[in-house]
């Protein structure tokens, strides 16, 4: 069980990653549009989180 939390947490966080460095490379004109869906993207990742956490910890409480 802790192995997969591990691994969910890591294939999170490798993601948010991936999203910010491929978000931060391109041109300045396709840059400033691209901050807006950067941040729209982080926000997903990080309600998502939430979201996961708040279900993992009501799994381990009903189990």
């Amino acid at each position: 069980m802790a192995i997969s939390i591990v691994l969910v947490v890591l294939t999170g966080v490798l993601s948010l990653v991936g999203t910010i460095v491929i978000g931060g490379k391109g041109e300045k004109e396709y840059s400033s549009s691209t901050k807006k869906n950067l941040l729209g993207l982080s926000l997903i990742y990080a309600v998502l989180a939430v979201i996961m956490i708040a279900g993992l910890g009501l799994f381990i409480y009903f189990n």
